[in-house]
């Protein structure tokens, strides 16, 4: 059959129409700024630099010198722990203080001191246990009780987690062996931790999709959280959302083998009004989240409370306990920076006022059972994060705009992965992530690799040439070398 030209020229014109049409950009979102319920990081900031110092100068002191130093401080912080347990503190305590810049001191003497490594992780746990007790009783809603509150519980894991990194330790678990709690009869075993069917099990996630790791205004803060579901007859699984699964079901020996380098296990107190009246109710939220993982419920990227069809993390954990009458986190922060919300608007987030994983750990209600961490995947971890970072700061709108010459192509992808879906399977573009957004994700994916690569043969330099690991301000410098 013959076409005639008219009739070439009139497809052709439907097919530029429907580029056109397929070109058009989404509504670009407004993004203010905020300066409500912002809290300061200075103070872990500042702590950067003298531990860079300090594993530079310690390395001239004698093992023996510095065993014996290392020991009275240990045993200096032991002392004050005694002194907290007979009179709880507020937040602004001298001692409280005193206590926290003892944690940060020991931390390079204890990374060139590796047999001391766990007689440290056991006396910063107690101190973390001790300062969430503590905080039953303060004013969180006061900016600087909060201010406090994350500087102890965060600024020690840190301290923690850098002696552990330095010291090369493959691998250190540690659970509270003071801790008594509810019994079930069916447990788990999490790298040493005893596990209860409705346990918090939070972490870093730095695996597909590391640019979730920045969504609060809470440097060194956990970014992912799970719920742990233990049935009366079968195994152990975790309940969370993944960006390309919704809301996502794992074994928990599944688990082990993720890229995960730190992490805590939290559960909710016992002398809970709701748990007084319930003590099932935690096994109780997690039947429900587990149930709300086999309707194929998506993922918010725009962290939107509102849409119910979606969830992030702490929302599907929020809902499934609200039923239940308990409210689960505090609000710490919310995103103030103005550069992190233009950010996140590029990757279709909305809403910058959220219950971040995090902010469990700083929830009075929670009792932290355990701790664990890796030191290769500590490494790995700041990498990516310094990689993902400076792969941000080259983002700015022209980028985006470059990229949208694409949009037809990634829309026509956005239909073909929703077909997918229905089937069950994944597409190239995740459900509830827009065809705009995923541009935005490949243009962010290209550049963090490319410069986690160079990144990762400069540590090797740097290792090489200074006798320490890069602490991740020095990441940052290594990074940024050689960019616009």
């Amino acid at each position: 059959m013959r076409i005639s030209p008219r009739q070439v020229q009139s497809k052709l014109a439907i097919a530029v129409i429907l580029y056109l049409l397929l070109s058009i950009p989404d509504p670009r979102t407004v993004v203010a700024t905020t300066q409500e319920s912002t809290l300061e990081t200075s103070l872990l900031n500042d702590w950067w630099p003298m531990l860079e110092n300090d594993l530079n100068q310690l390395k001239s002191i004698p093992h023996a010198t510095l065993l014996l130093q290392t020991d009275l401080a240990i045993a200096e912080l032991k002392v004050r722990l005694a002194l907290i347990k007979l009179e709880p503190a507020f937040p602004d305590d001298r001692l409280l203080r005193d206590t926290q810049e003892t944690v940060f001191k020991l931390s390079p003497r204890v990374a060139l001191l590796p047999e001391k490594l766990e007689d440290y992780k056991q006396v910063v746990l107690e101190w973390k246990q001790i300062v969430k007790n503590m905080s039953r009783y303060w004013n969180l809603k006061s900016a600087d009780d909060r201010r406090a509150l994350y500087y102890y519980l965060t600024g020690s894991r840190i301290a923690v987690n850098q002696a552990i990194l330095q010291s090369g330790e493959m691998a250190a678990e540690l659970e509270h062996t003071g801790f008594r709690g509810r019994q079930y009869k069916e447990r788990s075993n999490l790298n040493g931790i005893n596990l209860e069917s409705g346990d918090f099990i939070i972490w870093n996630s730095f695996g597909d999709y590391p640019i979730l790791g920045i969504s609060k205004d809470l440097p060194g803060s956990y970014n992912a959280v799970s719920i742990v579901y233990i049935p009366d007859n079968g195994e152990p699984s975790m309940i969370f959302t993944d960006p390309n699964k919704g809301v996502f079901v794992l074994a928990l020996e599944d688990f082990k083998n993720k890229p995960v380098s730190s992490g805590i296990v939290l559960r909710l107190r016992k002398d809970l009004p709701a748990l007084v009246a319930n003590p099932n109710l935690p096994h109780e939220a997690a039947e429900k989240a587990m149930a709300i993982a086999e309707q194929d419920i998506l993922y918010d990227f725009a962290m939107d409370d509102s849409n119910e069809e979606q969830l992030y993390p702490t929302e599907l954990l929020a809902s499934v306990f609200r039923e239940r009458n308990l409210s689960l986190g505090i609000r710490l922060s919310e995103i103030s920076s103005l550069q992190h919300r233009e950010w996140l608007s590029k990757f279709g987030v909305t809403n910058y006022s959220f219950v971040g994983p995090s902010e469990l750990e700083f929830d009075p209600q929670t009792l932290l059972v355990g701790y664990w961490a890796d030191a290769d995947r500590l490494m790995e971890e700041q990498i990516q994060f310094a990689a993902t970072y400076t792969a941000l700061e080259q983002m700015d709108e022209n980028t985006l705009q470059d990229n949208l010459s694409s949009l037809p192509q990634s829309r026509i992808l956005k239909v073909y992965s929703s077909i997918l879906n229905i089937f069950g399977a994944n597409g190239p573009i995740p459900a509830g992530m827009s065809a705009q957004t995923a541009l935005a994700f490949k243009d962010f994916e290209d550049t963090f690799k490319t410069i986690r690569e160079m990144l990762a043969s400069r540590v090797k330099s740097f290792e090489k040439e200074n006798h320490f690991k890069p602490t991740y301000p020095q990441l940052l410098q290594l990074a940024r070398i050689g960019l616009k």
